[in-house]
């Protein structure tokens, strides 16, 4: 009540506002519709409450800006073109992540992984290329070929060891 509105009247009369254009004391305007969607829009903030559901919809852009963003939701799910993720940091806490691919690329100055357990399955190829490669294990390495094994070196090969079964 009392705000200076700019509004169109559709076919059946009802109004249809536009805008509003003066608010007398500044007081948060709300909008509560029939099917339980509430719209509240203050001097500082904005908050939108629905009983039901809400959808966000934009033939062209939505854009989410803010100090910071806080999503939480039971479930969540993302169907999209193309994905870019921008960050200084990023931190993912999951009890379990899957990612399917049909390619997968990583590109990074150092990559770290640690884990408790860590088993890593290939169906056709498990191809490392560097120019030094090492594998170490504080108890024990071992390297297995059902059909074969192959140690190949262009100049040296070296072992080094107490004890050495051939």
């Amino acid at each position: 009540p009392g705000d200076e509105v700019s509004a169109l009247v559709d076919g059946a009369g009802r109004p249809i506002v536009q805008a509003i254009l003066r608010r007398p004391g500044g007081g948060p305007l709300t909008v509560t519709t029939a099917e339980g969607l509430t719209l509240t829009v203050g001097a500082t903030s904005l908050h939108l409450d629905a009983e039901t559901g809400a959808v966000l919809a934009s033939d062209k852009m939505i854009a989410l800006a803010g100090e910071s963003v806080d999503v939480r939701a039971a479930r969540a799910f993302a169907s999209l073109g193309t994905a870019v993720w921008r960050a200084q940091t990023a931190y993912a806490l999951v009890g379990r992540m899957m990612t399917a691919a049909d390619s997968l690329v990583t590109q990074a100055g150092q990559l770290l992984t640690r884990a408790k357990v860590s088993v890593r399955s290939a169906e056709t190829l498990d191809k490392t290329d560097a120019p030094l490669v090492e594998i170490r294990g504080h108890k024990g390495v071992s390297i297995y070929g059902e059909t074969s094994a192959s140690l190949n070196a262009g100049e040296d090969v070296r072992v080094n060891a107490k004890r050495i079964n051939i």
